[in-house]
């Protein structure tokens, strides 16, 4: 199978296995979700704190071994200087100079004494008691004076021979000592300078381990075998239990030279990690390498992390039975909530439902129930309301009238008014066809603003046939706003207002003047007439919905019609469309619609109950 088909599985199994989680009932969602989040909390808390925990412990075995070596420093500084001065005051003793200057057949004659002599300068030192498995002295004369520590075995002459030899070339008088390491065992190597300069042979001291044993036993990361030490020219003297080779080690110490200078690193021999800690000494630029074993230090926290575990496992069990707990609540009232609903689809609505607990599903079940009632309510009035409906309807069916049968009919009298050259009857049947079609076709619809001003003017012409051409109808109509869209029969209900309730047509010059103009986004349509006027308070009535009085049946305005078209502009426009009204008595109304821009055609407006 090649990887793009492999990658095509993967992603199908994904997809279902989210489907199946999606799919899951949501009393398991609910008890999984909390567990995971509870688990996925605890295990993230335990880690940050193991790594806390490892780091905090890693830096202070860290500094705490720093402060080790660098103690294992000064101490080997000073115990090379004490070894270095006590080897040159055993020279300065009578009896050893005796030994120097004896000749070849007078030291042979005298080895014995000359060996006791010997022992007994190096056991009046203490250091070099302490440190030295055996000494080796070889004057000019070539007779070897010999110091063995009790139970050392003693090397053959030719052993001894081999090693002075070897030692011999490693000192000379202008460097008198050294610190060499000849088949595995370090030496202390002195040439024995007199009298300024003069030669007087070699010494030498074989250490024992004790001489770079400074860590007591109570170090439990860091001690004397996993140090490493090598001498200022390079030369291993010490190694460790950490398998590295000495050119590895000469790697690590091959950083700086100077005073106490310490740095740590994480290396690792092939088969474990070390924290080394690598230090040159201020005195003797020796270099020293402890090796602190990185898995030892990672078992100390075994029992941290054992710790942690457990208490994830009691958090994620206390966290399983609370979820089980809270998801069983929650499911008890979801599974009343399914079975009201199963009521409700097969129409049952009267059922009320008990919920298990008064949380917040256990308020939808209660909130369903009064559902059930709202619905049951409903129900009824909704019949009651249909059967007033079909009756209505019925007897509008019987009294309607075809409306092409109407059409035909207005044509034909236009016809014949025409036929009788009666002109004015003829334009007035010509503008109530239009005015008929407009409102039959057109009233609730969203229409370019100049089809609702060519209604309005066949409007206005049959109201002038009406009122005997009593009053005078002007229009400012800006072309741009020609096409600005607005919702049919918008002007009509205020412009019968004006002629019915506002204009007195026994006054002088009754007019009304209708405006259209935009400012910025907004288009005005303005309706101004000269009329009797309105007070303050029947502008407030006219939007309470309170109808004018007999007594005041011919002033103020209709609230019907004005609220129908504030309520349709309302819910096609929103907030930012407003019918502003304002009037004084005997002067005049003036009545400003403010219509934002939305250019819709075609759009169709519910129709509106707004009472009355």
């Amino acid at each position: 199978m090649t990887s793009s088909g492999k990658c095509g599985d993967f992603a199908l199994y994904g997809k279902l296995f989210c489907k199946k989680i999606r799919d899951m009932r949501l009393k398991k969602k609910i008890k999984w979700s909390l567990i995971l989040i509870t688990v996925c909390a605890c295990l993230l808390t335990g880690l940050v704190s193991y790594r806390i925990s490892k780091d905090v412990l890693i830096d202070k075995t860290k500094t705490m071994s720093i402060n080790l070596v660098k103690q294992v420093g000064l101490n080997l500084d000073e115990r090379i200087d004490a070894f270095s001065d006590v080897s040159y005051r055993i020279l300065q003793t009578s009896s050893i100079s005796r030994i120097l200057e004896y000749g070849e057949a007078e030291a042979t004659e005298n080895k014995n004494r000359s060996d006791d002599a010997f022992r007994t300068a190096i056991l009046q030192q203490s250091s070099l008691y302490s440190y030295t498995q055996y000494a080796l002295l070889r004057p000019k004369n070539g007779v070897i004076t010999e110091y063995y520590k009790s139970r050392v075995t003693k090397l053959d002459a030719e052993k001894e021979e081999e090693i002075l030899d070897y030692l011999e070339g490693c000192v000379t008088v202008a460097r008198p000592t050294n610190w060499v390491i000849y088949d595995g065992q370090v030496y202390f190597v002195r040439r024995m300078i007199k009298n300024i300069g003069e030669d007087f042979g070699i010494m030498c001291f074989a250490m024992t381990d004790a001489f770079f044993s400074f860590v007591g036993t109570e170090q439990e990361y860091l001690t004397n075998e996993s140090i490493a030490i090598l001498g200022a020219d390079g030369c291993l003297l010490k190694n460790s239990t950490a398998d590295f080779s000495y050119e590895q080690l000469a790697e690590i110490a091959n950083y700086k030279d100077g005073d106490y200078y310490v740095y740590t690193s994480l290396l690792n021999d092939g088969k474990e990690r070390y924290i080394t800690v690598v230090l040159n000494t201020k005195a003797k630029n020796w270099c020293i390498i402890g090796f602190l074993s990185y898995e030892k230090l990672l078992g100390e926290l075994n029992f941290i992390f054992l710790l942690i575990t457990i208490v994830i496992l009691g958090v994620a069990a206390g966290a399983s039975f609370v979820a089980v707990a809270i998801a069983g609540t929650i499911s008890k009232n979801v599974a009343v909530i399914e079975q009201g609903m199963a009521n409700y689809e097969q129409g049952n609505f009267t059922v009320r439902l008990k919920p298990a607990s008064y949380d917040e599903t256990g308020m939808l079940v209660l909130q369903m129930n009064y559902m059930g009632m709202k619905i049951s309510s409903l129900i009824e009035e909704v019949i009651k309301k249909e059967t007033a409906k079909q009756e209505a309807e019925y007897q509008t069916a019987l009294a309607q009238i075809n409306p092409h049968f109407l059409y035909n009919t207005l044509g034909s009298l236009k016809w014949a008014a025409w036929r009788r050259k009666e002109m004015e009857t003829a334009d007035s049947i010509d503008a109530l066809i239009h005015l008929l079609r407009f409102t039959i076709k057109r009233a609730s619809a969203i229409l370019p603003l100049r089809e609702e001003i060519d209604y309005i003017r066949n409007y206005i012409a049959i109201e002038k046939v009406r009122y005997a051409d009593a009053f005078r109808m002007e229009y400012q109509i800006d072309e741009d706003v020609q096409d600005w869209m607005v919702p049919g029969f918008l002007l009509q209900p205020f412009l019968e207002n004006a002629l019915i309730h506002g204009l007195d047509m026994s006054q002088e010059d009754p007019h009304i003047l209708l405006r259209g103009y935009q400012e910025g986004e907004r288009l005005y349509l303005e309706i101004e007439d000269n009329g009797v006027g309105m007070s303050q308070e029947q502008i407030e009535e006219i939007w309470a919905g309170k109808e004018p009085g007999p007594e005041q049946a011919h002033t103020g305005y209709n609230s019907i019609g004005i609220r129908i078209v504030d309520v349709r502009l309302h819910s096609y426009y929103g907030e930012d469309s407003e019918i502003r009204i304002s009037s004084e008595e005997n002067v005049g109304t003036n009545v400003v619609l403010v219509i934002p821009k939305k250019e819709e055609a075609g759009h169709e407006l519910p129709d509106f109950d707004c009472g009355g």
